[in-house]
């Protein structure tokens, strides 16, 4: 088998028609040749040969059109043969010459040019790298999309769980000041009735622990889904007058202040929303904190659109 070595040293025509493809290969590579791997073995010995021919390795080949005019040519040139046994037979002037048809001949072969071939493989490159900067672009959008859902995801469960949670310590606490109730009556009525004095139910029974501390009473009524339909929507653009609505509502309403931040979690959205996810558990339960944070990033969003 002929290798590339033996090719550069004795470059032929006849050498180069009789070589693999591989070999092929490799020597258009050596010429500098591209997209040697996608054209066929045929075109790729043509694009071969013609840039051999162009660096001048090889003598450029002569087609049948040429040699037949070399041919008529050299005929032309030749000084006129002395007339045989049949003179009769031969053109004698030139113009009987010229009536005498040429040979038919088949066209001459014009191979690919490997320029076509290199751009549609440059262009079908291109439309595959464009297709996977799309595909990337979007890959990147639905995973910012789901990461943004499963932050709000897990920040409406934490609000619940946290509701859920303030819900049964108020069940909680109800339920311990209910049994102390219930057990002070018990040793007052036994004590009544063990060392109380003739004229003991002339004295007056004190009231129950409900009506000496009503403010227990307001706090084992208080419902944070009710004050949670009470609040007004939140709008990014009317920041200010939502947190002065909230706190007239809440301080009209005597709400607790330790749930403040927690009903206020309930309504917040947008940026707002995003600030309080960011903060930590104990942070988020400061009403103060909350609102001096919210504040403050739209405060820093309003100078940016200024400045912009």
């Amino acid at each position: 088998m002929t290798s590339l070595a033996e090719i550069l040293e004795a470059p032929s025509r006849e050498v180069i028609e009789g070589c693999r493809k591989s070999v092929l290969e490799e020597l258009a590579a050596h010429l500098g040749l591209r997209g040697a791997r996608a054209m066929l073995k045929q075109d790729l010995r043509t694009a071969v040969i013609q840039e051999m021919e162009r660096c001048g390795l090889i003598p450029p080949a002569i087609s049948e059109t040429d040699l037949l005019q070399v041919v008529e040519h050299s005929e032309e040139s030749e000084p006129a043969e002395p007339p045989g046994d049949s003179p009769s037979e031969m053109p004698t002037t030139p113009e009987e010459r010229k009536i005498i048809p040429r040979p038919v001949t088949l066209p001459r072969y014009e191979p690919p040019s490997p320029t076509s071939a290199l751009s549609s493989l440059e262009a079908a490159r291109l439309q595959v790298r464009l297709a996977r900067v799309k595909y990337e672009a979007q890959e990147r959008a639905r995973q910012q999309d789901i990461s943004l859902e499963l932050k709000r995801l897990e920040l409406e469960a934490e609000t619940k769980l946290r509701l859920r949670r303030m819900e049964l310590d108020h069940e909680l606490q109800m339920l311990r000041e209910n049994t102390s109730t219930s057990g002070v009556e018990v040793r007052s009525a036994d004590t009544i009735r063990t060392y109380s004095p003739p004229d003991a139910d002339r004295r007056e029974v004190e009231p129950p622990a409900d009506e000496r501390n009503p403010d227990a009473t307001d706090r084992r009524k208080f419902d944070v889904g009710k004050c949670i339909a009470l609040v007004p929507t939140f709008r990014e653009t009317e920041v200010d007058s939502f947190f002065s609505a909230f706190e007239r509502l809440a301080a009209a309403l005597d709400w607790p202040r330790e749930v403040w931040s927690l009903v206020l979690q309930c309504k917040l959205s947008g940026k707002a929303q995003e600030v309080m996810a960011s903060l930590s558990i104990h942070d988020s339960m400061d009403y103060e904190k909350v609102k001096s944070v919210v504040l403050n990033s739209y405060e820093l969003i309003q100078w940016s659109l200024i400045l912009q």
